[in-house]
């Protein structure tokens, strides 16, 4: 049994390559809300559980957060097929019903108002996480002070 050289675009593979600005979401366990639009680099390689997307009409961040709604969440789990690694088959995701202005400018409009929740979503998250380092440094100290 040898090794044998082959070209990149000669191996037949079920894994997606995805373009700069496209978008993906993951079809296994949808619920863990694996959403990802590709900015940084021109190319990717997605796993096949991904369904990659390219809308027109709708600007990817805000499809995005539409994909990571509670309104995606109560479409997804009802059609899951699979106990073990339930995941939607490419039919029932080209169904989702996403709900979204005409308008793009609207969309911008929204897109802003999200943007600017998660930021101050970050900031706490970023200070949660401080005092959290904070109190594990004051218990150790602690604990010291009553181990000596």
């Amino acid at each position: 049994m040898g090794i044998k050289k082959v070209i990149g675009r000669d191996i037949i593979s079920k894994s997606k390559i995805i373009h700069k600005n496209q978008l993906i979401f993951s079809g296994l366990r949808p619920y863990l809300n694996k959403v990802f639009i590709l900015e940084d680099y021109n190319q990717a390689i997605a796993s096949a559980e991904f369904f990659v997307c390219e809308p027109k009409n709708i600007l990817l961040p805000f499809l995005k957060y539409y994909l990571l709604s509670e309104a995606t969440l109560r479409q997804t789990k009802w059609i899951l097929s699979g106990s073990n690694y339930p995941r939607l088959d490419e039919e029932d995701f080209l169904n989702l019903k996403v709900v979204i202005p005409e308008d793009i400018e609207e969309q911008k409009r929204i897109l802003k108002l999200l943007n600017k929740e998660k930021e101050k979503f970050d900031r706490l998250k970023q200070k949660a996480e401080e005092k959290r380092k904070e109190s594990k440094v004051t218990f150790e100290k602690l604990l010291m002070k009553e181990l000596t």
